[in-house]
């Protein structure tokens, strides 16, 4: 079997129909004429190049109202008695859980039915776009590490703080819930930059076994069903050196991926629809929403001005 390049996203939606609208992340790809691409719900595979089905897991939608409630509900209801309850009646049923965790046992079983060697992006689909074919990018990759990761450097947007985890209290938050500890000291890590989690990239491999630490951190997590914890799993594992032994690569933001809630200190500009770092493209974009919005014809459009981005049209 040869090796591929794919992408991999999850689709959560509220509406039934609202799954079949292309997303931004589906958009920017068939611009590119890339088709290798695995886009997944709660029921079934929307659009795939090799996997059909889905054996298990959910089968209720994690967006629905009564999903919804029970989570809001564990939000308000803190006392360990209450959880403790909750988890004992429901905290089996994966549906429950919140997407940004629910996603990873997908992943864990999608991951099994691709070559060990396939290169695959794990990316977000509402707010992430491509702008160079993932197999050109993942060409590139591939001579550098074996498993890819993304900080958010240099500044907050919002604040205007350097995006080191100490300056992150939701970080350092979602940390201490992760390691199931309201106390963890996070010293050893404080002044790493933060990794975000909306795009990883590698070989199968490898990245099996990153999102199985994730799952098992998962499953015996009391907060796992309420709580957002995918940005601290991508932290800990990282800076605590749970992947040492892989090919692992953290690139600086702007390299490969311009996370653009972390303002960078290159000139980055916007030209036909292409936003580029230094006069040249950038690979793929994730967060331009909160600026702006793209569209499959004119590309990326931005209508909001913040620090060194005020200058894109």
């Amino acid at each position: 079997m040869s090796e591929k390049t794919v992408v991999l996203s999850a689709k959560f939606a509220r509406k039934q129909e609202e799954l079949w609208i292309p997303s931004d992340l589906e958009k920017s790809l068939a611009k590119l004429n890339f088709h290798e691409l695995v886009v997944f719900n709660h029921r079934n595979v929307l659009k795939s190049g090799q996997i059909d089905t889905l054996d298990h897991l959910a089968r209720a939608n994690p967006m629905g109202k009564f999903q919804k409630i029970t989570r809001e509900f564990l939000r308000r209801n803190r006392l360990g008695k209450v959880q403790d309850l909750t988890l004992k009646f429901l905290g089996n049923f994966l549906s429950l859980m919140i997407p940004h965790n629910l996603r990873h046992f997908y992943y864990q079983e999608l991951l099994t039915q691709f070559n060990k060697r396939d290169f695959v992006f794990i990316v977000d689909s509402r707010d992430l776009v491509f702008q160079m074919n993932p197999i050109e990018v993942a060409q590139q990759l591939k001579s550098l590490g074996d498993i890819h990761f993304f900080d958010e450097r240099s500044y907050y947007l919002k604040n205007g703080l350097d995006q080191l985890i100490k300056n992150s209290d939701p970080t350092i938050r979602w940390i201490r819930l992760y390691k199931m500890n309201s106390r963890y000291d996070t010293t050893k890590m404080n002044n790493e930059w933060i990794i975000n989690g909306g795009c990883i990239a590698g070989y199968v491999d490898d990245l099996r076994y990153f999102n199985n630490l994730a799952c098992e951190a998962f499953a015996k997590n009391p907060v796992r069903l309420h709580e957002i914890l995918d940005q601290a799993l991508v932290n800990c594992p990282i800076y605590e050196g749970d992947l040492e032994n892989l090919g692992l690569v953290i690139h600086p933001n702007g390299d490969f991926v311009l996370n653009m809630c972390g303002i960078v200190e290159e000139n980055i500009t916007c030209e036909k629809g292409v936003l580029k770092r230094n006069n040249m493209t950038i690979p793929i974009v994730h967060q331009y929403d909160r600026l702006g919005f793209y569209q499959e014809n004119a590309g990326l459009s931005f209508n909001k001005k913040q620090h060194k981005y005020q200058n894109l049209n």
